[in-house]
């Protein structure tokens, strides 16, 4: 809200409508109004070898990934910035063009030339919000596990390792 209300890379036209806005007046008098924890919504995300994109969300002939470690079931719901104006890229919520899909097991690690100790269900390589934390947590687990067990780098563990062990605990991937 600082940013968009006062930072002068932002044009006037768009400074001057935010400043009308503040903070709720109503919640949380006893921090000066502010949450206690925010919700980040969009954050960093890694770029990797494998990037999950709007294309496997779709309900209708949608991409399949060849690698999934979990399901989710959430619209794609990204913001994106063209010609100086801000457009939501995705369904934001909306419409019936989405449906459950795999999370990729790629999309949880970084690209081996970068990295090869670390699995990351919280930033996945993806374009938007694509995943649920427990059932990301339960495959990163299980891959770092695999990848300790084996003494190779997690982009060395075979795909159907984790996969077999997911599907034995339950996990539903498919």
């Amino acid at each position: 809200m600082w940013f968009l209300s006062n930072d002068p890379a932002v044009r006037e036209s768009i400074r001057a409508p935010w400043r009308q806005w503040g903070l709720c007046a109503e919640e949380f008098k006893d921090n000066g109004n502010w949450p206690r924890q925010l919700y980040e919504r969009d954050g960093r995300r890694m770029k990797s070898d494998f990037v999950l994109t709007e294309h496997y969300t779709r309900r209708i002939n949608p991409t399949l990934v060849e690698d999934p470690v979990a399901m989710a079931y959430r619209p794609p719901d990204r913001r994106i910035v063209r010609d100086g104006a801000v457009y939501n890229e995705g369904f934001v919520f909306g419409g019936e063009e989405w449906g459950p899909f795999g999370v990729a097991w790629r999309a949880l690690l970084p690209s081996e030339s970068e990295l090869t100790n670390l699995l990351t269900p919280t930033c996945p390589s993806a374009t938007h919000i694509p995943y649920t934390f427990m059932a990301l947590g339960e495959s990163a687990a299980m891959g770092s596990l695999l990848a300790m067990e084996s003494k190779k780098s997690l982009q060395q563990v075979d795909y159907n390792l984790p996969r077999a062990r997911l599907l034995k605990a339950g996990q539903v991937i498919g």
